[in-house]
């Protein structure tokens, strides 16, 4: 494990608008992204393409087990809008989440793909997290890191996204009766040890989610819950309707101290890195001698928040757990009124700054 914070860079709003026409242009870039019914999901190609970046993309269909017909069809027309945009410079993956017998595979398909490409004549990475699934851009994010660590050092990787938390909290998904650490992410839970370690779980709150929470608070068995909520958010009262919504379970259930809730800035990925990051660094300390400890974090909600989980957990060696979707509710309607426009987001993940 890492003992000093990575100091990560992160670009919002004009900001981040102004590093893309300025860094991207001419530059050899590889954008991945995901094609979905999120309308988030032409933004980020569309603007790289109009900073003069000279692109080549991949896009993922996530294919799951039930599918919507208007979420399908909600897909088909971003599709058609990116496909206008990149012409031959697109190629589309698809990725099936789950095998035949249930497990979920869409983690360990999108790095078997990556392993495949070849990376050698781009001088930046860029992934657009902006309508991909967590179980796909995590470990499809750790595994390019690596890659890039190991054989490509002067090649930089970037995440992008069009953030918009209400967009985030109002896509239901249709969740899968089976909790599960995602792939790359087992960490040390995967360790048979001679006792049983002491298990501080993380998980981060969205509303109408109770039996998830449940699935995973029985499969990860916690000997201490410290709950995420938004704090500095568009909604300055969700951190507070969140914990009114389940206070059985903080109070009956987790044994939660309601001192011990994380409060994060939903619009700042470093806000919960850092956090996460010392919480485990004094637990580790603390327990040193028994080597009994282990921090596990459960992302959901914002991309950003997700984000800053992601780099917490690769830089830590943390494990995620999470329960994957098999499919999503059809009445998303998408982002509303002119007053909640998206805001770009850029972090630079790695490689060298110039």
């Amino acid at each position: 494990m890492k003992e000093a914070f990575d100091e990560y860079i992160v670009h919002s709003g004009g900001e981040a608008e102004e590093f893309l026409k300025e860094y991207f242009n001419n530059s050899e870039t590889l954008l991945i992204g995901a094609v979905g019914f999120d309308p988030r999901a032409p933004d980020v190609a569309n603007k790289l393409s109009s900073a003069g970046s000279k692109l080549s993309a991949i896009f993922i269909k996530e294919l799951r087990p039930l599918p919507q017909v208007k979420l399908e069809s909600m897909a088909n027309s971003n599709m058609q809008q990116i496909s206008d945009l990149l012409g031959h410079q697109l190629k589309t993956l698809n990725i099936s989440i789950f095998a035949e017998d249930g497990a979920a595979v869409g983690g360990i398909k999108v790095v078997e793909a990556a392993a495949k490409w070849d990376l050698s004549s781009f001088k930046d990475i860029v992934v657009d997290i902006s309508a991909m699934s967590t179980g796909i851009y995590f470990p499809l994010i750790k595994f390019l890191r690596a890659t890039l660590q190991n054989k490509y050092p002067s090649t930089s990787l970037h995440i992008l996204v069009s953030s918009h938390p209400g967009t985030d909290y109002r896509i239901r998904s249709n969740y899968d009766d089976q909790a599960r650490y995602m792939h790359g992410y087992g960490g040390r839970a995967k360790l048979v040890g001679r006792s049983d370690p002491i298990k501080l779980w993380l998980p981060q709150l969205v509303s109408g989610r109770k039996e998830v929470y449940e699935r995973l608070h029985h499969f990860i068995a916690p000997s201490d819950v410290c709950p995420v909520v938004p704090f500095l958010g568009k909604n300055p009262r969700r951190a507070e309707e969140l914990i009114f919504e389940y206070r059985d379970a903080l109070l009956d259930e987790w044994e939660t101290d309601l001192k011990n809730v994380v409060l994060a800035d939903e619009s700042d990925p470093l806000d919960i890195y850092r956090t996460i990051r010392r919480v485990d660094g004094v637990r580790r300390r603390l327990f040193c001698p028994l080597n009994a400890t282990m921090t596990i974090i459960t992302p959901m909600g914002s991309k950003l928040s997700s984000v800053g989980s992601m780099l917490a957990a690769m830089d830590s060696e943390l494990p995620v757990a999470y329960v994957e979707s098999a499919g999503y509710a059809d009445d998303f309607k998408g982002i509303f009124g002119s007053n909640e426009q998206s805001t770009l987001v850029h972090v630079w993940v790695h490689g060298p700054v110039s």
